[in-house]
């Protein structure tokens, strides 16, 4: 959304998923501390890196979502994103400051109907900084929506990007 409303690049179509032009006060610490505390270097299978996260993360489309970063090099498996940076910047990836810019690029902004991320009362703030967007929601996700919902989220993205 900063890139589209300060126009660092050339872009001619986006889609936001899952997130309205606001600060936020979720955090995933506890998410990222479990991912952190899991000896995932020993496992020998993505299923075994999936065993070792179960015991701190029960939602099985979620610990699906985050295993795919892991990934396996010559010394094991690790994680691909660094959690260490992720968690001391919490605050400004939270956070999310409009400065009552707009951006005219065609913009579909999806959300999981039962994710409090985009909620109806944040549709202002897209409407605001995003005055040509669309919002759709897709039924029986939450956040996680391309976790949960896959061919959903594959089927609003294909109709956007093939509309004119």
């Amino acid at each position: 959304m900063t890139v589209l409303l300060n126009e660092l690049a050339p872009i001619k179509k986006a889609i936001i998923v899952d997130i309205a032009p606001m600060p936020y006060s979720h955090d995933h610490f506890e998410l990222l501390g479990a991912m952190k505390s899991v000896p995932i270097q020993t496992a020998k299978s993505r299923n075994e890196v999936d065993q070792l996260l179960s015991a701190r993360i029960e939602d099985t489309a979620l610990r699906t979502f985050l295993i795919q970063n892991a990934v396996r090099d010559e010394n094991g498996y690790r994680w691909r994103i660094n959690i260490e940076s992720i968690q001391q910047n919490m605050n400004k990836l939270l956070g999310f400051d409009v400065q009552r810019r707009k951006s005219t690029v065609p913009t579909l902004f999806l959300g999981g109907a039962k994710s409090d991320y985009l909620l109806p009362e944040y549709h202002s703030n897209i409407r605001s900084a995003f005055p040509g967007a669309g919002i759709e929601m897709i039924a029986n996700a939450g956040h996680w929506l391309h976790a949960e919902r896959p061919s959903e989220l594959l089927r609003c993205v294909t109709r956007f990007l093939d509309s004119e």
